[in-house]
């Protein structure tokens, strides 16, 4: 068939292509590897201390988009007066549950989301009470 090359040369070509795949097999999955261990480092550090305040805060979202609605429907005087005492009571509390959320953040961008959720919660609250006195 016209080749040149002997058996021993040609298992050495063979035997060095091989040796180079597996080496860029393996730099591949160290570099791989360490992409993993940087996102569990980050699951670890920064969303599992902040799962039990975050849920605080959608109880206390949760629980003020109900005191609005009651504050808008209710007719009674002695009813609003309590409804309003609650939402006083839970705004207390989402700030503190706020608070305690922005203690357990260690990256920047996840502050800054918490800042504008926090300012975001705040107008809400405002606005809620200048369109419903």
């Amino acid at each position: 068939m016209g080749s040149t090359m002997t058996i021993g040369r040609r298992f050495i070509i063979t035997s060095g292509v091989l040796i180079f795949l597996s080496t860029a097999l393996a730099v591949v999955a160290i570099v791989g590897l360490n992409g993993i261990r940087k996102n569990v480092n980050s699951l670890a550090t920064d969303s599992v201390p902040g799962l039990s305040d975050a849920a605080a805060i959608g109880v206390d979202v949760y629980t003020l988009r109900g005191d609005y609605l009651r504050d808008i429907s209710e007719t009674d005087p002695a009813a609003l007066a309590e409804v309003d005492q609650d939402i006083v009571l839970v705004n207390a509390r989402l700030v503190k549950d706020l608070k305690a959320y922005d203690e357990t953040i260690t990256r920047t961008s996840i502050t800054k989301t918490s800042t504008r959720l926090a300012r975001r919660l705040s107008q809400s609250s405002r606005a809620g009470r200048r369109y419903f006195p």
